[in-house]
C-alpha cells in the first residue's frame, strides 16, 4: 500500500510542476515511480536486515539495516508520503496496493497515449491549415541566385538582377 500511496503523491508533484513547464506531463510515469520508491524508503533497512542477509557484506549496509536506523525512518516515516500513518491506520492491505500501483499505471499510459493522439491530430491540423495557406509569389524582379530553375525561363537571360537589401529582422536571424 505504501508504493501505492507514494505513487499518487508523486504523481501530484509530477502534474504541479507539468502546469508550469510545458513538457512535463511526459515525466508522470517517472514521477509516479519515483514517489513509490520515496515512500517505501522506511521499510528498506529491514529488506538489508532481514529478507536480504546477503546485502550485509557491501560496505556501509550494516549500519544502514539496523533497527534504530529502521525505527528512526518510521518515526519521521510521514516525511515518506505518510509511510507512519499507513502502518498506524491501515495494516494488511497489501493487495489493494498492487491493485492500486497496477490501476494507476495503466492509466498513466492511457493518458499519455491519449495526449500523444490528440497531439497529432493538432499537428496535422495545423499542418493543413498552413498548406492551404501558403504564401503566394509576388509579382517583382526574379533574383536568379534564389529563384528556383522553373522561373528563370520567364525572364531575358541578360537581365540584371537588382540587388536585394536585409531589413533589420533578417539580419538578426
Amino acid at each position: 500500500m505504501h508504493f501505492a500511496v507514494g505513487m499518487v503523491g508523486g504523481a501530484a508533484v509530477t502534474a504541479t510542476v507539468a502546469c508550469f513547464w510545458r513538457r512535463g506531463l511526459v515525466y508522470t510515469p517517472l514521477g509516479m515511480t519515483l514517489g513509490g520508491l520515496w515512500a517505501i524508503v522506511p521499510d528498506t533497512p529491514r529488506l538489508a536486515r532481514v529478507d536480504f542477509p546477503s546485502l550485509r557484506a557491501l560496505p556501509g549496509v550494516e549500519a544502514f539495516a539496523s533497527k534504530s536506523t529502521e525505527d528512526w525512518l518510521h518515526r519521521i516515516g510521514d516525511l515518506f508520503f505518510l509511510h507512519r500513518t499507513i502502518d498506524e491506520r491501515l495494516a494488511d492491505h497489501a493487495l489493494a496496493g498492487l491493485f492500486v500501483t497496477v490501476a494507476m499505471y495503466t492509466l498513466a499510459i492511457a493518458g499519455l497515449t491519449a495526449l500523444i493522439a490528440l497531439q497529432r491530430r493538432r499537428i496535422a491540423r495545423l499542418e493543413n491549415r498552413a498548406s492551404r495557406h501558403a504564401a503566394t509569389p509576388t509579382a517583382g524582379p526574379v533574383d536568379r541566385r534564389r529563384a528556383p530553375a522553373g522561373r528563370l525561363a520567364d525572364s531575358p537571360l541578360g537581365e540584371p538582377v537588382p540587388r536585394r537589401r536585409r531589413g533589420d529582422w533578417e539580419r538578426a536571424g
